[in-house]
């Protein structure tokens, strides 16, 4: 659903800022695991996370009038970025 709602604001305006946010989200999503997961580093790890969350936000509601189907798409990403944001936090917490 991420792709295809890249895919769908790619052909939509390819230099758009919409486009931009998109990037930058998939940029934070695939840094995410390895400064959990390979660094251990809890506290960084939730910077880049409460900040992929808020990209996937601001995705949401600059597309929810140019591509509502994109728009749509990510709702259930945000929900998950959400619940994981709520993890890596509960896990810093505990360390």
């Amino acid at each position: 659903m991420i792709a295809i709602a890249g895919w769908r604001t790619y052909l939509q305006e390819v230099n758009g800022l919409a486009f931009q946010v998109w990037l930058g989200q998939m940029a934070l999503n695939f840094l995410w695991s390895p400064i959990v997961f390979r660094l251990h580093n809890l506290a960084m790890g939730l910077s880049v996370i409460i900040l992929l969350l808020g990209l996937i936000l601001f995705f949401i509601g600059l597309q929810w009038r140019a591509n509502r189907l994109a728009a749509l798409l990510f709702i259930p990403y945000a929900g998950w970025v959400a619940f994981a944001s709520l993890l890596n936090f509960a896990l810093y917490r505990l360390n």
